[in-house]
């Protein structure tokens, strides 16, 4: 890896692996190598399983709940982070913050918490929040019977908490001179499950 060649040092960390599979220190090398490629899925089943045989220590913790972050394990991170709290109240990497995106005090107070115990700004945001959503099939009001605050509810969670994040994350993305925004949308318009 450190000369530059990531497949080949994969090649060599799975084929240890096979030799002797019981040695933990070779599956990190091996997920830190497939998280560097991006290859999420096989990297957190890799430190789902260190996890499990050397149960408590944060760090692994904390690489778990950032995997399960991006395959989509929202759950299972927000638990992660929550056991690793447990086991270490002031861990930065595991904060237990939240806000409702609807109320602009709220979320600067959240981004300056942020910043507080970090030490940085905020530098990404990742909008993905349809408020109050779930998924009632045919029992979902129709066309005749949906009242406007279901439309509502979800224009002032979606836009106007986009806003409210961006907002307050704008001043630190300025002093660093950089700043991610991902604005998450939705499938809903080619398989329109509920009316909004």
């Amino acid at each position: 890896l450190r000369i530059g060649e990531p497949d080949e040092a994969e090649q060599v960390f799975r084929q240890l692996i096979k030799e002797e599979p019981d040695r933990l220190d070779i599956q990190i090398d091996l997920a830190n190598l497939l998280t560097h490629k991006l290859e999420y899925d096989e990297a957190v089943e890799l430190f789902r399983h260190i996890n499990e045989e050397l149960p408590g220590n944060t760090g692994f913790m904390m690489e778990q709940a950032v995997l399960e972050l991006r395959v989509g394990e929202l759950k299972r991170a927000d638990q992660l982070c929550l056991d690793v709290l447990e086991l270490e109240p002031e861990n930065p990497r595991a904060m237990a913050l939240q806000a409702d995106v609807t109320d602009t005090a709220a979320v600067h107070t959240l981004f300056a918490q942020a910043h507080e115990r970090t030490g940085p700004p905020i530098s990404s945001v990742v909008n993905n929040a349809l408020v109050g959503f779930q998924f009632d099939g045919d029992a979902r009001p129709q066309i005749g019977d949906i009242a406007w605050q279901r439309f509502n509810q979800q224009i002032e969670g979606a836009v106007k908490g986009a806003l409210n994040t961006l907002q307050a994350a704008l001043p630190g993305m300025r002093s660093q001179g950089f700043g991610r925004i991902v604005n998450v949308g939705t499938n809903l318009f080619q398989n329109p499950v509920v009316p909004y």
